[in-house]
């Protein structure tokens, strides 16, 4: 029976992959090969975590970004108010100083 590496995916489910091996390949040889397999995929294992890491913290950065836009948008009507304030109170002191 070919060995089987046992891995555990992402979501933490068990998968599985049988190796084929030729008939006459010496065990110390199909050993190594068969760490190497086990190497790699924990390699990409690690890789696709980090990423996951990374995509975790780019929507994070966008939550923020739209709390920080709707915080402006919410602002927006009292800072148009204050300008208009501002310019009929200008316009006030043009009239009044001719």
């Amino acid at each position: 029976m070919p060995p089987q590496a046992d891995r555990r995916g992402g979501s933490g489910t068990l998968w599985t992959a049988t190796i084929d091996q030729p008939v006459d390949a010496p065990a110390a040889r199909v050993a190594r090969a068969h760490e190497a397999m086990i190497e790699q995929a924990s390699a990409q294992q690690n890789n696709i975590n980090g990423l996951d890491q990374k995509i975790a913290q780019k929507i994070a950065e966008a939550d923020e970004i739209e709390a920080a836009i709707a915080k402006l948008e919410a602002s927006l009507p009292f800072l148009i108010d204050v300008r208009k304030a501002m310019v009929i109170e200008f316009d006030n002191k043009i009239a009044h100083s001719r």
